[in-house]
């Protein structure tokens, strides 16, 4: 049997219900149960903070990234044309 990893919330009487069917194969065994809070979840505002405070360095990197690239690239074009003459 694979771990199964619910999240449920307690309820206002502090009590927290589960009905979880395992099937047939599962039936009459001992099963462990553990109970921890869950991560807590961001707002709405807080992920959008989140986003914009890494979004930015994802792209900066990414960009330096491309430049090199690019100036790689026109350099070996340069240097392929390099001993042609051009008509204008």
């Amino acid at each position: 049997m694979i771990p199964i990893v619910l999240t449920s919330r307690v309820g206002s009487d502090g009590v927290l219900q589960l009905t979880l069917p395992l099937g047939a194969a599962e039936a009459n065994q001992e099963m462990n149960i553990t109970v921890e809070p869950a991560q807590p979840t961001m707002s709405q505002d807080e992920w959008r903070k989140r986003v914009l405070s890494t979004a930015g360095s994802i792209l900066i990197r990414r960009s330096f990234a491309m430049i090199k690239a690019t100036m790689r690239s026109e350099r070996s074009c340069r240097d392929s044309f390099a001993g042609l003459k051009f008509l204008h």
